[in-house]
């Protein structure tokens, strides 16, 4: 049996997608899957939107390299609400549904998160505030944590009748439940 190593060859930096462009007032970003070992490997990775633009000051000095520019990029972007480039820019992966809900605008394909609390669809590009889009990610996560007391509470409660009903029935008397789990 002959094990051979795949050896990666990064492609030549003039051959590299473009993930970002830099404005003063604007990231525009072209959001793609950066993993080589994954099926998708450079599609996009927000849906339909090929193209996310954060609007906001992001400061009169552009960068002039690639590493700057990934680093101006993440010093500007909201906290958790975007991905960094390494992971190829467009919105955190905790905010899929909302690509995929604005997703059902019809031939839309820019998404605009900006810092005013405008929201529009027009001429196939959607605008929603940071604003909105953090309150999403906090409810998001606020249904993620009762997801996860919910699903405890529920195998708390079989180990209880199940487990310990049998054992002692007088001490652990079976639990009637409200809702189902």
């Amino acid at each position: 049996m002959e094990l051979r190593h795949r050896h990666r060859h990064s492609t030549p930096e003039n051959e590299w997608p473009l993930l970002a462009s830099i404005t003063p007032n604007q990231i525009i970003m072209r959001p793609i899957h950066v993993n080589p070992h994954a099926q998708h490997y450079l599609s996009p990775k927000n849906g339909r939107f090929t193209t996310v633009i954060y609007a906001n000051e992001v400061g009169t000095k552009l960068p002039d390299d690639a590493a700057t520019a990934a680093n101006h990029i993440e010093v500007h972007l909201p906290w958790k609400l975007f991905d960094s480039p390494e992971h190829g820019l467009g919105l955190y992966r905790d905010l899929d549904p909302v690509w995929q809900g604005l997703a059902r605008i019809p031939n839309a394909t820019i998404l605009v998160i900006s810092g005013h609390p405008d929201q529009y669809a027009h001429d196939g590009v959607v605008s929603v505030s940071v604003e909105e889009l953090d309150k999403l990610r906090r409810n998001f996560n606020r249904i993620m944590t009762n997801g996860r007391q919910l699903i405890r509470e529920s195998k708390q409660g079989l180990v209880h009748d199940d487990v310990l009903n049998r054992i002692d029935p007088e001490r652990f008397q079976r639990t009637v439940r409200v809702t189902p789990p």
